[in-house]
């Protein structure tokens, strides 16, 4: 009722406002209230230990989890390069990006349902980089980037080349369309490697 008043909507429009698990409304007063902002779920900061935790919340398997730790350190390891060759780019969020983007592996499209429970948690940045790590999206940033690329240089928690992960799951490759999505993450790959002068690291 206060927010179909604050926002002059009525009150069977102010029955549309999304308002999650906890979420928040947000409101601003200078002699009168103003409604800024509805349905912001709490979202403390996230560290390594947080990320470990929504991992088993969600059912993660656990050799699933043990590859995220892996991928994590590798693109820790490839955004210090980066940073110190002038990229602009944010360790923290890669880092927690990287914890996370296997979230929701044991279901269908799982990139996309990771980002979705991500967004609803309240960490929008996080959800459209792991929307990306599968599947690189036509402008990616380069912490979406980063992940793609340390995704695939992790096979299981064992650190493996482009060259030895793209020989390996071209085997299971059954038709010509699987073929095509092979040639385009390996080439996806590759132009990350050359875009950033990975070539002596990867």
């Amino acid at each position: 009722l206060m927010l179909a008043a604050v926002s002059q909507a009525g009150l069977e429009a102010s029955r549309e406002y999304r308002l999650h698990y906890c979420a928040c409304a947000q409101l601003e007063y200078d002699g009168g209230f103003r409604l800024v902002r509805i349905g912001a779920p709490p979202h403390p900061a996230l560290d390594r230990d947080l990320c470990l935790r929504l991992l088993r919340a969600a059912g993660t398997p656990t050799r699933v989890i043990a590859h995220c730790a892996a991928v994590t350190d590798e693109a820790v390891r490839l955004a210090g390069v980066l940073r110190q060759s002038g990229v602009a780019i944010d360790t923290a969020l890669v880092e927690n990006a990287a914890m996370l983007h296997d979230l929701a592996r044991a279901q269908p499209e799982h990139a996309a349902r990771g980002a979705d429970w991500l967004g609803e948690l309240g960490y929008p940045a996080l959800a459209d980089i792991i929307s990306g790590h599968h599947d690189l999206p036509d402008h990616p940033s380069a912490e979406t980037e980063l992940l793609y690329l340390s995704d695939k240089l992790v096979a299981g928690t064992e650190i493996v080349s482009l060259e030895e992960r793209f020989s390996e799951s071209y085997k299971k490759c059954t038709d010509d369309n699987a073929r095509r999505n092979w040639e385009r993450r390996r080439s996806a790959a590759e132009k990350i490697v050359k875009k950033y002068r990975l070539e002596a690291l990867v």
